[in-house]
C-alpha cells in the first residue's frame, strides 16, 4: 500500500475509529475507484491518486458505527495498525488554500472585440448580428495595452492578446498586422513576451494573409475553427446564404500545410451530434497538430439539457476508452494532440496537483474591451452594463471587477470533492440561465464531474496497468505552455 506518511516517526494513539472516518467523509474529500481487484483514492487536500488496501476502502464506505465496527473486528493488530498509520497521516494534512491573487497590477489577458462583423453566420454565435458594429477609433487599441502592460498589468510576466474572438479577426489583418509591428517595439521596449492569439473560422486565406499570419504566429498552431466531418460542420457553420463552410476550410488547410504551418482545430459539440471521438479521430486525418472541442454555451437550440447530456456523456465514455487503450499501447500520439482538449485538461490538474478555486480569470487576469473602449471581465457579458467595470479612458472600477468568485462560495460547490478541480460552473451560465452568476448550471456541473472522475478513472487505470506514467506526464508538461496561452 502506498502511503501519504512523510516519514518513519512512530505514531501512537492509532486512531483508527468511525468517529476519525466520518471527519474525512464530512470534508468531502475523497473519490475512491476500484480496478482490476485494486482500490485507488483521490485526496483533494494533496491532489494524490494513492492505491490503498480494501479494508481501508471498506472501512471508509462504511455508512455506520455498526458496519465500521464490524468490519474493524475482523483485522489483525498488523491491520489495525497499518491503516490506523494511513489514517492518522491523512488527517494531519491540512487542506492548503488557494491563493486568490486579487491584485490591481497583474491583469495578463487582454480580449479586443473591435468588431461583431463576420463573413459566416453560425447558429449558435453569440454575437450580435443584427447590429453590427466595429471600431472606430483605434487608438483605443493602444491605449488600452499601454494602460495595461504601465498600469493594471504591469506586474505580470508576460501578457496575451486575444483579438477580435466573437467574430472572424481576419476581416481585419491590416489593423491585426499593425498590432504586431506595435506589440514588437513594446515587447523589446518592457522586456516581457506579448502573445497574439485569434480563432479564424478558416473561409478567409490568400498567400498576403498567410504572411502576416506567420509573422504573429511564427511556429504556435494557427487555430480554426472547425466542428468535425462536412455533414456535422455544414450544419451549423454557415454562410449568411445558407451554404456550408466545409469544403473551403478544406481547401485552405492544405493551403496551410503546403506553407508548413501548424494548425489547431477549435470545435463545438452540440446535441445534434454528441460524439466527441468521431470529431477527433477525423481532425486528426485532417491533420490537426492539436485539437480542443467544447460543449456549445446554454442559450441555444444546439444546446444541452438535463435529458441530452447524457448522450454526450456516453460519447466521452467511447472517448477515454479510446485514449487509455491506445496509452496502454504505448502509442501516444493521440494524448499529444489533445492536450489542449478541455476533457483532457483534469488530467494534467491531477498529475501536476494544479489547485483551482475559480472557473476562469474573471476578476483576476483577464479584462475585455469592446469596440467603444469599455472594460468588462468577460467578453461573453459585453453590453451588458450591470457588468460593465470601466473604461479605456477613466481605468477600471476594481470594486466592481474584483468579486468573490471562488468555488467555497458557490453552495454545493463548497462541499464537492473535486471542488479544486473544477472550481464551478460558468458564469456567464448562470447569468443566462438564473440571472445569478454563482449559480451552479446543472447541466454543466453534471458533464464536468464525469470528467473529472473518467480522467480518474484513466489514471487507475494506466497505474493498474503499471503505465508509463513519467512519459505522459512528459508529453503534457511540453505542451502545457500552449494551454497557458488563454
Amino acid at each position: 500500500m502506498q502511503s501519504l506518511k512523510q516519514d518513519d516517526t512512530v505514531v501512537e494513539d492509532i486512531d483508527l475509529s468511525f468517529e476519525s472516518i466520518k471527519k474525512l467523509k464530512d470534508k468531502t474529500r475523497f473519490w475512491i475507484h476500484e480496478t482490476g481487484g485494486n482500490i485507488y483514492i483521490f485526496d483533494q487536500h494533496t491532489g494524490d491518486v494513492v492505491e490503498i488496501t480494501d479494508v481501508l476502502s471498506d472501512l471508509i464506505k462504511s455508512k455506520t458505527k455498526e458496519e465500521f465496527n464490524a468490519i474493524k473486528k475482523k483485522l489483525s493488530g498488523d491491520e489495525i495498525t497499518e491503516n490506523g498509520e494511513f489514517l492518522q497521516n491523512v488527517l494531519d494534512i491540512p487542506d492548503t488554500p488557494v491563493e486568490s491573487d486579487e491584485t490591481k497590477t497583474k491583469i495578463s489577458v487582454l480580449k479586443l472585440n473591435i468588431s461583431s462583423t463576420c463573413n459566416l453566420s453560425c447558429a449558435y454565435c453569440f454575437r450580435d448580428k443584427e447590429h453590427n458594429f466595429s471600431i472606430t477609433d483605434t487608438s483605443l487599441i493602444y491605449k488600452v495595452i499601454n494602460n495595461m502592460v504601465d498600469g493594471f498589468g504591469r506586474e505580470a510576466d508576460s501578457y496575451t492578446i486575444c483579438f477580435n474572438l466573437a467574430s472572424e479577426p481576419l476581416l481585419y489583418r491590416d489593423l491585426m498586422n499593425e498590432l504586431h509591428t506595435f506589440t514588437k517595439k513594446l515587447q523589446r521596449k518592457i522586456r516581457k513576451r506579448i502573445e497574439i492569439f485569434f480563432v479564424t473560422n478558416g473561409t478567409i486565406l490568400t498567400d498576403k494573409i498567410i504572411k502576416v499570419i506567420k509573422s504573429i504566429r511564427k511556429d504556435r498552431p494557427v487555430s480554426i475553427s472547425i466542428d468535425g466531418p462536412k455533414h456535422v460542420h455544414d450544419k451549423v457553420r454557415k454562410y449568411p446564404d445558407g451554404t456550408g463552410s466545409y469544403d473551403k476550410i478544406i481547401q485552405n488547410i492544405q493551403l496551410y500545410k503546403k506553407k508548413g504551418m501548424k494548425l489547431c482545430a477549435e470545435g463545438v459539440i452540440t446535441k445534434e451530434f454528441p460524439y466527441p471521438l468521431e470529431i477527433i479521430k477525423h481532425l486528426m486525418e485532417l491533420g490537426f497538430e492539436s485539437i480542443n472541442l467544447k460543449p456549445v454555451r446554454q442559450g441555444t437550440p444546439y444546446s444541452f439539457d438535463e435529458k441530452s447530456i447524457e448522450s454526450l456523456i456516453k460519447g466521452y465514455d467511447d472517448y477515454y476508452s479510446y485514449i487509455t487503450e491506445e496509452l496502454l499501447k504505448e502509442n501516444y500520439y493521440p494524448l499529444k494532440v489533445l492536450c489542449k482538449d478541455s476533457a483532457i485538461k483534469p488530467l494534467w490538474r491531477i498529475l501536476f496537483h494544479s489547485k483551482m478555486n475559480r472557473r476562469c480569470g474573471w476578476g483576476i487576469n483577464t479584462i475585455s474591451m469592446d469596440h467603444k473602449g469599455d472594460y468588462y471581465p468577460c467578453d461573453s457579458v459585453m453590453g451588458m452594463d450591470e457588468y460593465r467595470v470601466g473604461n479605456v479612458h477613466d481605468g477600471i472600477d476594481f470594486s466592481k471587477f474584483h468579486r468573490d468568485l471562488t468555488c467555497e462560495k458557490r453552495g454545493q460547490c463548497a462541499k464537492c470533492w473535486a471542488r479544486h478541480l473544477c472550481s464551478g460552473t460558468c458564469y456567464v451560465n448562470g447569468i443566462l440561465e438564473q440571472n445569478d452568476m454563482l449559480a451552479i448550471d446543472p447541466v454543466e456541473c453534471r458533464l464536468t464531474k464525469f470528467l473529472i472522475e473518467s480522467n480518474l478513472k484513466m489514471i487507475c487505470h494506466l497505474l493498474n496497468a503499471r503505465a508509463d506514467m513519467r512519459t505522459i506526464k512528459t508529453i503534457l508538461r511540453i505542451n502545457l505552455y500552449e494551454i497557458y496561452l488563454v
